[in-house]
Formats: structure tokens, C-alpha cells, sequence
């Protein structure tokens, strides 16, 4: 068996044995394929990852001698992983033979016992991931402008296993522990909220409550210095219980849902910036009149001209704010993130399962619920389902739970990045 490990300088290993890869070429050339395992990466491909603008003027031929050099080196047992097609090459190994699927994995498994409520095994498994890296991935392709995304994926899924591994820490009452591994992830990343939250509940639970409100005031303060947003649900919510003095804070104890088994969503203010908004009343008066007329409202333009701000002022400035969301999707790269968005923007931040069964529960449950507007800052992979001429599903989902909701999820359309704005009248 092969196992490739990519969190840190390349190495391989074959029936428990390292193998020798040989220099910076052959270990840019297994870095390069490990990049998508399983799929052919073109000579073109390969030769800007490995040379870039030095490469050979024979690549295929120089490819060729290098592929060898390492079937070799992996020996009998594994030379025939290493394969050329008509597509290229590509490395024929699973993601669970090397240290990034392994990690993703145990992240995701992690991640769903702690939800079950099993915070031991949680623990085990996200400490386990972690355990797995040694470095930045790919080092040897730090010139290699097609990469960042990757390695920002993994990065990511990396903060989220640190937090979730507090999570699982403190559920399991080693609240000292992931106190002390909180004070330097916050310092680490200090705009992640989900450290200062459980941070704020680990020093609460530790009898700190004064430094636990201080806490919180102080992620508000950078919030708003550096950023000019408020705190999220998250946090306000966290906040207004220990104010409350909620005994639910001090349980380990999953949040239970309400008795009647619905899921309410919680009104959730709308976040304005704290900068000035001027020379937009026109454009206010003109999407106030389109929205009395119109169920679906478009804001188009140039990146960075103002869309979303339009949008966030005119929920927040008009009187009858208690059913308007705005759901931020700027930073979510994946579809199937889509419905943890709305579920956070309709508050329902202590709710697990199915996010979009969460969110049609929420809606179906409200009497009289206005969806006069969801402003959704999207892109079109996300928004379009797969075609740009039909809503997204999580759209299709939240309009069977409430008849009056018509698509408000949909894609920008045009050349110049629009955004949409799905509205309804009254």
C-alpha cells in the first residue's frame, strides 16, 4: 500500500517503508499529482507546476524519465499506481491513502459525533486530524499560482477542526484545557467568532463570568474598530444568556428543541456598517416603489458599487424589520453550505440536523410570516443549482414550507457580476 503525505514536505511511504523520491523535481512532480488524486493532470499542467516559465523545451520527454525514475522508486508494489493516459498522468490512489483525506475525514466524523452528542469520540477524531500536519501543504509548489485554493481549503477545514476540538473539549468538562488552547487560537485568528464564542463559555463555566462578559465586549470592540460590523447571533445570543444568568450554560448537555418538537427562528436585528450611507436615496425610493409592485427586485453592477450595502440598508431602515433577513454568502464556496447560511441569518444557531430541513421547519411554523425580503449576496455556482435559469433548491425547499416565498435564492445574471435581491409584496 501507498501512503502520500501532503501536510507538510511531500513524502511517501509503501508498506511502511519511506521511499526515497529523489530532488526538487520528482517531489514537485508527486506534489503536483497529489494536488487531485485520482484525476490526470496534462503535460501543460504539470510543467507549469513543476518549472514554471523555466521549463524544458522537451516537457513530455523530461516528464517521461522523471515518471520512471519514481515507479521505480516505489518499487514492485506500487509502480503501477503511477499511471499515463491520454488525459496525462495521475496518481491511482484513494483519498484515504494520504494525509489530507484523512484529515478531511476524520474532520467531518468528527464533527458529526459531536453533534450526536458523542464528545469523546469527537474529541478523538478532530485531535487525531490535527495530529496529521506537519507543515503547510504542498511546499514544494509555493510558486505554483493555481494552488491557493486548495491549500485555503484545507486551511479552513484546519480552523474549523481546532474549534470544533475545543467544542468537544469542553462538552467533555476539560474546561481548563480548552480554555488555555482558546486564549492563543483567538490571538491566532481573531476574527474567527466561533473561538471567542467558545472561549466566552469555557471562562463562564469556569466560575470566570466578569472575564467571560469581557471577553465578548472585547470581540465586539475589534469587530466594530476593524471590520465596522456588530458581532453575530452567535455571540449576542451567548452574551444576552449569561446576562441572564441561563443555567443552560453551565450543562454540557446538547440544546434540546422546543417540546412541541417545531423550530422557531429567533429575530435576528440586521446588521448595518457603522460607516456613513449617503448619495443612495434615490435609489432607496426607486427599490421601495419596484418592491411594492415587484416580487423580485435586481441590484446590478460592478464589484465593490454598493449591492449588497442597498440591499442591507433598506432592510434595516424600514419599519417592519422582524421578518427580513439578509443572508451573506460572499465567503461560501461550496453549495451545500448554502442552507447553514440562511439557518445562521434566521438565527437558528442552536439546531442540528439537516440545516434545510431546520430552515423549512422554521418557516413553516410562523403564522402570517411576511418573506417580504431576503436580500442573498451570492455567486453564481452557488445560487444556480446547476443551470442559471432555474432556482436553487434550498429556494425550492423554503417555498414548500411557506406558499407565499417565491425563489429567493436565484443567481446574478450578465457580464458585470449582478446580484439579486428576492422580494415580495405585502
Amino acid at each position: 500500500m501507498l501512503f502520500l503525505r501532503v501536510l507538510g514536505p511531500i513524502e511517501v511511504e509503501v508498506d511502511g517503508r519511506l521511499v526515497d523520491i529523489g530532488g526538487p523535481v520528482p517531489r514537485r512532480f508527486l506534489a503536483a499529482l497529489s494536488t487531485t488524486l485520482g484525476s490526470a493532470v496534462s503535460d501543460e499542467a504539470l510543467g507549469e507546476l513543476i518549472w514554471g516559465a523555466d521549463r524544458p523545451q522537451q516537457v513530455g520527454g523530461t516528464l517521461r524519465v522523471v515518471a520512471s525514475r519514481l515507479r521505480s522508486a516505489f518499487g514492485p508494489a506500487a509502480r503501477d499506481l503511477l499511471q499515463r493516459g491520454v488525459s496525462g498522468y495521475r496518481l491511482e490512489v484513494p483519498p484515504e491513502w494520504s494525509d489530507s483525506g484523512r484529515f478531511a475525514a476524520s474532520v467531518t466524523e468528527g464533527i458529526r459525533a459531536l453533534a450526536a452528542g458523542e464528545a469523546a469520540r469527537a474529541e478523538r477524531l478532530l485531535a487525531d486530524g490535527l495530529a496529521l500536519w506537519r507543515g503547510e501543504p504542498w511546499p514544494e509548489l509555493d510558486h505554483a499560482p493555481a494552488l491557493p485554493a486548495e491549500r485555503t481549503r484545507l486551511a479552513e477545514l484546519r480552523d474549523v477542526a481546532v474549534e470544533e476540538l475545543q467544542a468537544a473539549r469542553l462538552a467533555c468538562g476539560q474546561t481548563a484545557a480548552a480554555v488555555a488552547a482558546l486564549s492563543e487560537a483567538v490571538a491566532q485568528a481573531p476574527f474567527r467568532e466561533r473561538r471567542w464564542e467558545l472561549l466566552a463559555l469555557g471562562l463562564y463555566r469556569g466560575g470566570r463570568q466578569a472575564q467571560a462578559l469581557a471577553e465578548l465586549r472585547r470581540v465586539r470592540e475589534l469587530l466594530v474598530e476593524e471590520l465596522g460590523v456588530e458581532p453575530g447571533p452567535a455571540l449576542r445570543l451567548l452574551e444576552q444568556r449569561m446576562l441572564e444568568h441561563d443555567p443552560g450554560l453551565l450543562t454540557t448537555a446538547r440544546p434540546r428543541p422546543p417540546a412541541d418538537g417545531a423550530v422557531r427562528a429567533v429575530p435576528q436585528p440586521v446588521s448595518r456598517l457603522l460607516t456613513s450611507f449617503v448619495g443612495r436615496d434615490r435609489e432607496l425610493r426607486l427599490l421601495t416603489e419596484l418592491l411594492t409592485e415587484q416580487r423580485m427586485v435586481g441590484l446590478v453592477g460592478p464589484a465593490g458599487v454598493g449591492k449588497t450595502r442597498l440591499a442591507v440598508e433598506y432592510c434595516a431602515t424600514q419599519e417592519d424589520t422582524v421578518d427580513r433577513w439578509v443572508v451573506r454568502l460572499g465567503d461560501v464556496r461550496r453549495g451545500d453550505a448554502v442552507a447553514m447560511a440562511v439557518a445562521s441569518a434566521l438565527g437558528l444557531i442552536h439546531h442540528s440536523g439537516d440545516p434545510a430541513a431546520v430552515v423549512r421547519r422554521a418557516l413553516a411554523v410562523r403564522p402570517g410570516l411576511d418573506p417580504r425580503l431576503r436580500a442573498v449576496r451570492s455567486r453564481h455556482h452557488l445560487a444556480a443549482g446547476g443551470r442559471r435559469d432555474r432556482g436553487p433548491p434550498m429556494a425550492a425547499q423554503c417555498a414548500g414550507a411557506q406558499r407565499r416565498l417565491r425563489s429567493p435564492l436565484v443567481p446574478g445574471h450578465g457580464r458585470c457580476g449582478g446580484r439579486l435581491v428576492g422580494a415580495l409584496p405585502g
